[in-house]
């Protein structure tokens, strides 16, 4: 058993996330918020100078998707700790909004990081033979890193508001579900 705490001890977040989020967690919290502050906006640098460079090759409509993927998820991460942070108060979680808002940006890691890998197969296989990767196979990728995000995602809520995992996928469930009613709703009411 000491062995294994070891080796956990031993990971960055980065690596943490994808198999143990409560751990990653745990090692992200006391974080000073200026520290992750700078963090995102030099994430955020980096990104768009990577799409900058793309730009300059000519894939005009892959970087407008990306940037506003960017500007969407950048969003997203805000409003949905806002959304969870209400949720995970109701239900008894007690941590600050900064917290709830590391915890849905650090829940999500997975989505991304199969969302590149994606990217990646996809320029690829592109280069290599001109084809593009099937549809069927990039919408799997993405239902995954969807599925493994709210798992993830679930257990860094319920970690942050030192709770149950189930209160934490209700936290995690209650932003997607309330959004999708206002997707909804719009699409019937503009019928």
């Amino acid at each position: 058993m000491r062995q294994n705490t070891v080796v956990l001890t031993s990971l960055t977040p980065w690596r943490l996330i994808f198999t143990h989020p409560r751990q990653a967690m745990r090692r992200v919290l006391p974080t000073p918020p200026i520290i992750a502050r700078v963090a995102t906006l030099l994430t955020l640098f980096i990104l768009v100078g990577a799409l900058e460079a793309v730009a300059e090759d000519g894939a005009d409509a892959w970087v407008g998707g990306a940037l506003g993927g960017m500007i969407g998820s950048f969003i997203g991460v805000y409003l949905g700790g806002l959304m969870s942070g209400v949720i995970a108060r109701l239900l008894g979680g007690h941590a600050a909004w900064h917290e709830q808002r590391l915890a849905v940006a650090w829940g999500v890691v997975p989505s991304y990081a199969l969302g590149i890998v994606v990217a990646i197969i996809s320029l690829a296989t592109h280069a290599l033979s001109g084809n593009s990767v099937p549809e069927a196979l990039q919408t799997t990728f993405i239902i995954i890193g969807m599925l493994w995000s709210l798992g993830t995602t679930s257990l860094t809520l319920a970690e942050t508001n030192a709770f149950s995992v189930g209160k934490g996928l209700v936290a995690a469930l209650a932003p997607c579900l309330l959004i999708g009613l206002a997707l909804l709703w719009t699409a019937v009411s503009t019928l």
